[in-house]
């Protein structure tokens, strides 16, 4: 997955441990992170899903809306709202993320029909900066399916903001020992 984040993202962070219900959210479904001892990803407790994602910087600048990064997440384990949850938590928020992103009250202002211009200002994008760039898996037969999907990189184009590969768009190959064909990079 590629997602573009709120803030400085170090170089590289293994996220592994918890999700649980977050019970100080107005927002039933929202989960947060809790991190276990990473070198084994075992939780403190056994509440809630274990998870594990692994977090790798690709680009990163200031924007008018603060500084963003463009991150590698690939997940370990699927569980749901994974990689948002676990982004917020750590205090990287998904640009356009109205549930994970910087205010949940926006998730309720917009089900309820009521974002504000001010709301989308700081949202940037209509929409949650994730996009999966690669799947594979195993058919019942047993035959390899592997796909990739160019990334919409106008999901990182906010105010003031770009993060563009050089030359043409490309999408990063996620397969271990793999050359990436274009290394993104911000322009702001």
């Amino acid at each position: 997955y590629l997602a573009v984040v709120h803030g400085h993202f170090p170089a590289e962070i293994r996220a592994c441990g918890r999700l649980l219900q977050d019970e100080g959210s107005a927002v039933r479904k929202k989960r947060r992170f809790v991190a276990g001892i990473e070198s084994d990803c075992r939780p403190s407790d056994s509440s809630g899903e274990s998870c594990d994602t692994l977090f790798s910087l690709r680009a990163s600048c200031s924007s008018d809306s603060g500084p963003m990064s463009l991150v590698l997440a690939r997940p370990r384990t699927g569980r749901t709202h994974q990689i948002r949850a676990s982004l917020s938590s750590l205090g990287f928020p998904l640009v356009g993320d109205k549930l994970y992103g910087l205010d949940e009250g926006m998730f309720l202002r917009f089900a309820g029909g009521r974002l504000s211009d001010i709301d989308r200002s700081r949202l940037v994008l209509e929409h949650q900066a994730l996009h999966c760039s690669a799947l594979r898996f195993t058919e019942i037969g047993g035959a390899e399916v592997a796909l990739e999907s160019e990334p919409p990189w106008e999901f990182c184009d906010g105010p003031g903001v770009r993060f563009r590969p050089p030359g043409p768009p490309a999408a990063l190959p996620l397969r271990s020992g793999a050359e990436p064909r274009s290394r993104p990079v911000c322009t702001p």
